[in-house]
């Protein structure tokens, strides 16, 4: 667990200088292998997931005068169980992976593209994510948390809480999911954001 920070709760209140902190992926991961390595090994000591790699993916909602091409995802998790009894009600979501030190704005771009994406998941057939999630990302705030909610993309990451260590999925500051290892805690975000078309 050495490559997991250990910052305090998080405030809204938090000065400029963390708030620029969290536009960075977090962790000391060198490279992207090492990085996925962390995730698949702790998201299996959550045992709330089967997890499903390097998925392959096409889009079906282009936007104008882009580039139609294949995509593949580092990961798509399933919702096993324990899970499900706990009332997740989610389905399937994605999850890019990263190296620690990476500006945040590229990745996030590319996990918006594939929030457009219809992912191939045999034997379960042809999907599309309600979330996809970016691993290591800290929770964010301000504007950046505003556009993440609407497009229900978001963060992925582990933090030393006051009650532990915590697996935390976020889009913007909108809680998905927190999983509490010290406690085997489960608690579901309502995760309503992203229903509205047109006029605010």
């Amino acid at each position: 667990m050495d490559n997991f920070s250990k910052d305090f709760p998080y405030k809204k209140s938090d000065d400029v200088e963390w708030k620029m902190e969290q536009s960075y992926t977090e962790g000391n991961f060198k490279t992207e292998n090492e990085s996925a390595e962390a995730f698949d090994s702790i998201v299996t000591e959550t045992g709330l997931f089967v997890i499903h790699k390097e998925i392959v993916g096409q889009v079906i909602q282009p936007r104008l005068d882009t580039e139609l091409k294949g995509v593949r995802v580092d990961r798509i998790l399933g919702p096993k169980e324990k899970l499900l009894r706990a009332g997740w009600k989610h389905g399937f979501f994605a999850v890019e992976i990263k190296q620690s030190g990476k500006k945040a704005g590229p990745p996030l771009s590319q996990i918006m593209d594939y929030s457009r994406n219809a992912f191939y998941l045999p034997p379960y057939g042809c999907f599309m994510p309600k979330f996809v999630f970016l691993w290591p990302l800290g929770i964010q705030h301000g504007i950046a948390s505003s556009i993440m909610m609407q497009n229900r993309v978001g963060s992925a990451w582990v933090r030393e809480r006051e009650y532990g260590q915590q697996l935390e999925l976020f889009c913007g500051d909108g809680c998905v999911l927190i999983y509490g290892f010290d406690r085997d805690q489960i608690i579901i975000g309502k995760a309503a954001f992203g229903k509205r078309v047109g006029t605010r």
